[in-house]
């Protein structure tokens, strides 16, 4: 019979580690030796790094090394490496570890390519420049900046690793060392942006700067790499942010400002994020892809900007999406892109770059990532965002039915971690339901949610651009099934709607069902206005216990007061991880840390650790004396840390290509009251029906 990684044994020779196999040694560093290895459970390759046992011995040395590994299992970065676990040997040695990264190190590349294109370091940079931009508003400093530290993907997707410790023996070559720490003075972030500047001569020139033979750079980017390279950090770039700004303003201004190309964030504003100017600027010489005629979709092919189509992946009233590739760097993201007819109209493109404001603001490993947007007024519209890989939660129900109850934990912990940040940037989803809530995969970590389709979001006030576009008392938006009873009567709506559709969702997840089936709008807002749910674990599909506190929390949520709902979201992902501990739930997905957790929350309990969570939640019962309404106080959750993004290589399941979208039907309602329903898609075996307001349309999410 052939194996699978699944059960491939642990290499002898190689240390004992509980929870992992290591494989084989892949390196062996000044720290400690590096090796292949995977988790218990697990067919995903990862990466240890073991503290070398003469460094074990200094408890200085040890101390700084689980400070600094603490600090980067909290860090989020797409250009960082990804910290996924930090525990010690029996022996006491430390250990840490990361995932596991394709491609090749910087200076492999060099070695073979340098010179490089100005375009390609500056989209390389730029990703630096994101990293540490996140790594320094840590408190981090790489202190080990070279081109050996730079991991180099597929579609030149760049990843820091290797952060060093300032005690610790060795350190860069002298060649990237600042002045200041080539002389053992205190280092900060600036000496990280001479490093940088280094790496940048050398990738430009093919030679270091101290070099003789280097000849100068020109050019904007060369007065970029001299800034970096002064001797006082006083002349250098303040800050990682400052110099990511520098790098944005180079390029072709006037391109730019013809199509109107709007970034993505400022990293100033904190929003870094790893972008392409010069690669996404056409070049003088080149003549841009006129654009279809109007209301016919793009085809394979097709060229927009510095994408090209592969195929069309989704359709709805606003717009379509499209699986497309960076025509250089073949990197795969999905770009929706406004409809022709509706680009003429002011408010509609306003509208479409709302969203996309909206969703880049709020910046939540579990919310859907926009890249970038292009405006171009009578023209094409559309916004870049990640490709996801995997399937939403209304086709995995359909397929599976309920979930166990680990499974279904982990992933509304993450759908709830994500709306509190939803919720703190003044937004509300209004339309959360099984089919905006996508499943795909990080680092080897299954059911990684990812929350989609803010297209009738309601925009807070903390951007003008944003605020203005508002949706009057008497408008329903939303799908009938998880519209909370004000929502549905056309009341203004708060957060608490929102906590209202968690309520049904978590519903579905342990029962199958809907609380509040109905053939119509008007039927299951009469029995949401009128009856009381069922509680879960009394119904007939649950074969399996239902903690009572789960009862508890379902019903909690499903109140048709908001006032007696739970008045946070925040309040509804602690009881769920308080549920899951005081059960001894392993949660099985990805579940991100507790906002309010002080401690690092263990990477996977052992069977002890159940036993004692076991003990703890009797203890905690007894004292607080938990009853329906009572929850006990917040503990520290037992999860993995967040995984960093990878490149995706598959597309999304079901795409809603194969059928046109039907026209949207209109049901009756009361006076002052729009309502709009969406028509049942042939792909979910559920039927959703959804209202949408001012679109008139029906409106499909790209992913589903």
């Amino acid at each position: 019979m052939g194996g699978t990684l699944l059960n491939t044994p642990r290499a002898p020779g190689l240390p004992e580690v509980p929870g992992y196999r290591l494989l084989r040694r892949l390196a062996e560093g000044e720290m400690g030796e590096i090796y292949l290895c995977m988790s218990d459970g697990s067919d995903s390759e990862l990466v240890m790094r073991i503290l070398r046992p003469a460094l074990a011995e200094q408890p200085a040395l040890v101390a700084e090394f689980v400070a600094l590994s603490e600090a980067l299992l909290k860090l989020r970065s797409p250009s960082v490496v990804q910290v996924l676990d930090l525990g010690r040997l029996a022996s006491g040695a430390p250990f840490v570890v990361m995932e596991r990264i394709a491609g090749r190190e910087l200076h492999a590349i060099l070695a073979e390519e340098a010179p490089l294109a100005p375009a390609r370091v500056v989209s390389l940079a730029r990703q630096v420049a994101e990293g540490l931009t996140v790594a320094h508003a840590a408190g981090l400093v790489h202190r080990n900046l070279t081109p050996a530290n730079l991991r180099v993907g597929p579609g030149d997707a760049l990843k820091i690793i290797d952060f060093a410790i300032a005690s610790a023996p060795g350190g860069p070559r002298v060649e990237y060392r600042s002045p200041e720490q080539a002389g053992g003075a205190m280092v900060d972030a600036r000496s990280d942006l001479y490093s940088l500047g280094v790496v940048l001569s050398e990738a430009l020139s093919g030679k270091l700067p101290s070099d003789p033979r280097a000849e100068p750079i020109g050019g904007a980017l060369g007065d970029v790499v001299q800034r970096c390279l002064k001797k006082d950090p006083a002349e250098r770039y303040e800050s990682a942010t400052e110099l990511a700004d520098a790098l944005d303003e180079i390029g072709a201004p006037a391109a730019l400002d013809e199509r109107r190309r709007t970034p993505t964030a400022s990293y100033s504003k904190g929003g870094a994020r790893a972008q392409m100017a010069l690669d996404e600027t056409t070049p003088p010489e080149e003549t841009p892809t006129p654009a279809l005629h109007e209301g016919e979709a793009k085809q394979a092919g097709d060229q927009l900007g510095s994408y090209r189509i592969v195929q069309l992946i989704g359709e709805g009233g606003m717009g379509r999406v499209y699986l497309a590739e960076h025509a250089r760097l073949g990197r795969r993201v999905a770009l929706k892109l406004l409809r022709d007819e509706l680009s003429s109209d002011p408010q509609s493109v306003s509208r479409f770059f709302a969203e996309a404001r909206a969703v880049n603001r709020i910046q939540h490993e579990n919310i859907v990532e926009i890249t970038d947007f292009i405006e171009n007024p009578g023209g094409d519209n559309y916004y870049i965002m990640e490709f996801l890989p995997g399937l939403n939660l209304d086709q995995l129900i359909a397929r599976d039915g309920r979930l166990p109850l680990a499974r279904a934990l982990g992933i509304a912990v993450q759908v709830c971690s994500a709306l509190a940040s939803v919720h703190e940037a003044s937004i509300i989803h209004r339309d959360l339901k099984p089919e905006n809530i996508f499943l795909t995969e990080r680092g080897g970590q299954k059911d990684f949610v990812k929350v989609l389709d803010f297209g009738i979001a309601k925009l807070g006030a903390k951007d003008e651009a944003i605020a203005m576009h508002t949706t009057g008392v008497g408008t329903i938006m939303g799908t009938p099934e998880y519209m909370s009873p004000e929502q549905a009567s056309g009341i203004a709506v708060d957060p608490r709607s929102d906590i209202y559709a968690v309520g049904i969702i978590l519903y579905e997840l342990v029962t199958g069902l809907n609380p509040f089936p109905g053939a119509n709008f008007g039927e299951m807002l009469v029995r949401k206005l009128s009856e009381t749910a069922p509680p879960p674990s009394s119904r007939e599909s649950v074969t399996g216990p239902i903690p009572p506190e789960l009862d508890t929390l379902v019903l909690h949520c499903l109140e048709r007061d908001r006032d007696s709902r739970p008045q946070k979201i925040s309040e509804v992902e602690e009881r769920l991880r308080a549920i899951a501990l005081a059960h001894a739930v392993e949660l099985e997905s990805f579940v991100p840390v507790s906002r309010s957790a002080t401690a690092r929350p263990a990477a996977r309990p052992r069977m002890i650790v159940g036993l004692v969570a076991v003990a703890v939640a009797a203890i905690v019962g007894i004292v607080f004396g938990l009853r329906p309404g009572k929850v006990a106080p917040p503990v520290a959750p037992i999860a993995a840390p967040p995984i960093a993004p990878v490149v995706p290589t598959a597309p999304p399941v079901a795409p809603l290509a194969e059928e046109p979208p039907k026209e949207a039907a209109v049901v009756e309602a009361p006076p002052a009251k729009t309502v709009v329903v969406k028509p049942p898609k042939a792909h979910s075996q559920r039927h959703r029906n959804s209202l949408d307001g001012p679109s008139r349309r029906a409106v499909i999410d790209p992913f589903k």
